[in-house]
């Protein structure tokens, strides 16, 4: 199995965070959970609806996903997520501050924004814990998920920081 730790790349490389999307707001924001089933292959263990709940050594909670429909609003996360990593990690690479990469690539953090809190709107008991699920990959191995949700808050926040011109 391969795990995939999202720690929000073009967001942590800034002093504040980012986020990309090539997708507009609008798509990245809406919550299709049923056709994002469809097209996954989850895991045997993703057949199941309880999510298994523990805390590591230094207190942090881990939520390990079951339900296909809870896989799905994590994908849509993380996928908003990358999103503005694909879009701002270049333009900090070639140079420019953090600020003006994220100013540039506004929209996509809007939508990163968005997306969060919609997230939050439908598991507010996912705010304060790190979330973990499987998918199948396209090479039939079982590729694992991190989202750190209280980074992702306080990306969120930072959005709204930003002193775009």
């Amino acid at each position: 199995m391969r795990v995939h730790v999202l720690m929000l790349g073009a967001l942590a490389c800034l002093s504040g965070f980012s986020v990309t999307d090539t997708l507009g707001a609008e798509d990245a924001v809406q919550p299709q959970a049923e056709s994002r089933e469809d097209e996954m292959t989850l895991p045997d263990a993703a057949k199941t609806s309880v999510p298994d709940e523990t805390t590591d050594d230094s207190g942090r909670v881990l939520l390990k996903l079951k339900d296909a429909g809870d896989i799905a609003d994590a994908t849509l996360l993380y996928e908003a997520t990358d999103a503005v990593t694909q879009a701002v990690t270049p333009c900090v690479e070639a140079g420019e501050s953090a600020e003006s990469c994220q100013c540039k690539n506004l929209p996509v953090l809007r939508a990163f924004q968005k997306t969060f809190a919609a997230t939050l709107d439908e598991h507010p008991d996912w705010a304060e814990k790190t979330i973990y699920y499987e998918v199948m990959g396209e090479d039939n191995y079982s590729d694992g998920y991190n989202l750190m949700m209280p980074i992702m808050a306080k990306q969120a926040r930072m959005v709204d920081a930003l002193r775009c011109q």
